[in-house]
């Protein structure tokens, strides 16, 4: 497994990521399941890493999806239960120029704006959400259009990601993957060119011409 990865531009995922969230996605992914009527541990075992809508698609195909999605989206927006940075978050985006990293996340536009600033985190100039594409992950098509909206090719790029079904997007895409075993075990994180227990054991170092190095 390398322990030094390069590269033009980052790409990061949100929740579990950049932000502790794990708490309040369960609550209202608990919340949800009880109204419907819908099997929690189902549901549990689904939703990690994709969007609402695809979600809901899967675990309750006589539901309709989008206006699931909706009632979802507001729950999401207003409940913030352990909801905090991750560790060395703030610090790491701080320090990387605002042109060279995207976040790249499965949830709508209001919640992952809402997390990010309750979060404290500095907001991105290319931010990827479920409204910008057709196909969520485990598609490639998010990491694609970060890497469009960056200016820099996908294989010059380097993902973090917490969620198998992130991993497999960014990979599709050509990426190369750090997971981070935030919520997943490691082991379901096989996919990743590396693993480690989060982004605080990642080092992050922006050389004179734009090349970013990353130490494990």
């Amino acid at each position: 497994m390398p322990n030094t990865f390069t590269a033009h531009a980052l790409c990061f995922d949100l929740d579990g990521t950049l932000v502790h969230s794990i708490d309040v996605i369960n609550e209202c992914w608990v919340h949800w399941a009880n109204k419907v009527g819908v099997d929690v541990d189902l549901l549990m075992r689904t939703h990690p890493g994709r969007r609402a809508i695809d979600t809901i698609r899967i675990v309750a195909p006589h539901l309709n999806a989008e206006h699931e999605t909706a009632y979802m989206g507001e729950v999401e927006a207003t409940t913030f239960t352990g909801l905090c940075a991750m560790p060395t978050a703030f610090d790491k985006l701080n320090k990387l120029p605002v042109d060279c990293w995207a976040i790249v996340t499965s949830g709508p536009p209001r919640v992952a704006t809402v997390r990010m600033i309750h979060a404290n985190l500095p907001m991105p100039k290319v931010f990827i959400t479920s409204k910008d594409v057709q196909y969520g992950k485990p598609a490639p098509d998010p990491f694609l259009l970060a890497a469009q909206r960056l200016g820099i090719a996908p294989n010059q790029c380097l993902a973090f990601e917490d969620a198998p079904s992130g991993i497999q997007s960014a990979k599709a895409a050509g990426m190369a993957v750090i997971g981070l075993a935030t919520t997943h075990a490691a082991a379901d994180l096989c996919q990743a060119d590396a693993v480690v227990t989060g982004l605080d054991k990642v080092q992050i170092h922006v050389g004179d011409h734009g090349q970013i190095v990353i130490s494990l």
